[in-house]
């Protein structure tokens, strides 16, 4: 039932401060003009409870957002945290009830953020500890942050997570902001999972900023893979859900992004986050978009106070089933299935001839090639690292091979030409061959793009091809024997796209018949942030419209 969110009380999670004496630091430290693409943001104490009151907020849990506090120099960090610390409790005596505080820790400095961490806990009595996603790239699972985490064990401590930028995209701009800034959180708690922190610090709660980042979307594939690993890693994941909660910052779309991320974390681990002072323009809308969620008034109540207080007791919190279907849900689906793999023989002998890696055969038989209403595909990770003429002679084999058992089985199926986006100069070439010798039906588009500039992502006169060909065309990641998360060019599918619509090819997008594969939900999950894309220009970061 839509409810007048704005007039309900509630608590926020995700209220950021920025003092001048933080911009001024940061500027020192290389963000000069902005964070990621992002101009500075305007805050004061006066501006904190004029945002406060218009939405009645009862109370704001601050923290410090990016890009945090530690630019490579210890005691600089130990400093700034320490002061930013105490200028968040002199606000919260000078407001009292109003504020509490997630203490800043000068993280990967472990020694300086026990001794932060005790002195805000014990003495000035904060909420928790907030953290970004990555510590100058550290992520959670790293082992020298165990006495840390040990710490924080110990006194149940809820960690606040905020994302940040991985390595892999420094020069992405605000193409950050919408997907790999979110992916981070993600890849943060997964590599504490890996590090089996999950089972050896039980007691630490976290509150993942904007919906747990990408984890309502990816876990599934995440824990699938990681199972090779750990055998009962699902069962495990199981269990440490209770000790994960999420705010609603910037993701209260209600047709795809937030049905997602409550049927993940579940009704009563949801908690409000209105991402002031970073979210000034936008705040209101956004909280009037999950006034739009057609749930009962209780469970508004819970989400915007009862739920986060929930979180700050020490008892555990069990995970609760939410069952709200998203858009895509009831998206009639087609008859055909477009990613079966097969790897003719010849094509792996051939790798392994020329590679010291042994390529595993996949899916090898004539059933496979006679599967109806299916696109066959290669999926052979080791080609891409074999040298240029070696890979090309790997894909025009595959290409004549996967053709001549199409035609000796007459099956009803189709098969896809393997191109490589990377290789334009022989793509072109090898896909007038594909299509006008071999009589292909398709294309297989094996990308790899995470980690590239701009300039160096697509070639003009290939994606000039791919509109010409009218055909359907497979986007496949090349790393698709990556880990999920912890390796990004496990989604390069979803970047293509991203980076696309960033580079304003909306109408080239329209002209192909582009399927994505390895998306892991994400086209669905990021479709209103993805769309946002078009309208930024990516040599200054602004809004073209």
């Amino acid at each position: 039932m839509k409810q007048d969110v704005i007039k309900m009380k509630k608590w926020d999670t995700h209220h950021h401060i920025s003092p001048d004496f933080y911009e001024e630091y940061i500027k020192k430290n290389g963000y000069v003009d902005g964070v990621y693409g992002l101009a500075h943001t305007k805050w004061s104490p006066k501006l904190m409870m004029k945002w406060m009151d218009s939405i009645n907020l009862e109370k704001a849990i601050m923290s410090i957002s990016l890009p945090g506090v530690h630019f490579g120099n210890d005691a600089e960090a130990r400093n700034i945290s320490r002061k930013c610390n105490e200028y968040m409790a002199s606000l919260i005596k000078e407001y009292p009830g109003k504020l509490d505080a997630f203490a800043a820790v000068p993280l990967p400095d472990v020694k300086g953020a026990v001794e932060e961490t005790k002195y805000c806990l014990d003495k000035l009595k904060f909420a928790g500890i907030g953290l970004l996603s990555n510590l100058n790239y550290h992520y959670f699972g790293d082992p020298s942050f165990e006495p840390f985490w040990k710490e924080l064990d110990k006194r149940s401590t809820v960690v606040y997570v905020h994302p940040s930028r991985p390595k892999e995209t420094e020069g992405y701009k605000l193409l950050n902001y919408p997907y790999h800034i979110k992916n981070d959180t993600t890849r943060a708690m997964v590599d504490f999972m890996r590090a089996g922190y999950h089972i050896k610090f039980p007691n630490v709660k976290f509150i993942l900023s904007h919906g747990g980042g990408l984890m309502p979307a990816v876990m599934p594939d995440v824990l699938n893979k990681l199972k090779t690993e750990n055998p009962n890693i699902k069962e495990e994941f199981e269990q440490w859900r209770g000790q994960l909660f999420a705010d609603t910052a910037l993701c209260t779309y209600s047709d795809e992004m937030l049905p997602t991320v409550l049927n993940f974390f579940g009704e009563n681990h949801i908690v409000y986050g209105s991402d002031l002072c970073w979210a000034a323009k936008q705040y209101k809308y956004y909280l009037q978009k999950l006034g739009e969620l057609d749930v009962s008034k209780e469970t508004f109540e819970n989400i915007l106070t009862n739920n986060v207080k929930r979180a700050f007791s020490n008892e555990r919190i069990p995970y609760k089933a939410w069952d709200i279907q998203p858009n895509s849900a009831n998206r009639q689906k087609g008859r055909i299935n477009h990613h079966v793999h097969v790897n003719p023989i010849e094509v792996v002998d051939f790798i392994n001839t020329k590679t010291s890696e042994t390529v595993k055969s996949d899916v090898q038989n004539e059933i496979a090639i006679n599967h109806s209403n299916s696109m066959i595909s290669m999926d052979i990770p080791e080609v891409w690292n074999l040298s240029t003429n070696k890979r090309r002679e790997a894909i025009r084999l595959y290409n004549k091979t996967i053709t001549n058992m199409k035609q000796k089985l007459n099956g009803r199926t189709q098969v896809l030409a393997a191109i490589d986006l990377e290789d334009p100069d022989f793509s072109i070439k090898e896909i007038e061959n594909s299509l006008n010798n071999l009589k292909m039906d398709g294309i297989c588009l094996y990308v790899r793009v995470v980690g590239k500039k701009y300039q160096d992502m697509f070639d003009e006169r290939l994606l000039a091809k791919l509109e010409e060909v009218k055909v359907p065309v497979v986007i496949h990641p090349k790393a698709s024997d990556k880990i999920p998360v912890l390796e990004l060019e496990y989604y390069d599918t979803t970047t293509f796209f991203h980076t696309m619509l960033y580079l304003d090819k909306l109408e080239h997008m329209r002209a192909v018949n582009y399927i994505p594969t390895h998306t892991g939900g994400l086209l669905d999950f990021l479709s209103h942030p993805m769309n946002t894309m078009h309208y930024i220009d990516p040599k200054n970061s602004k809004t073209r419209v």
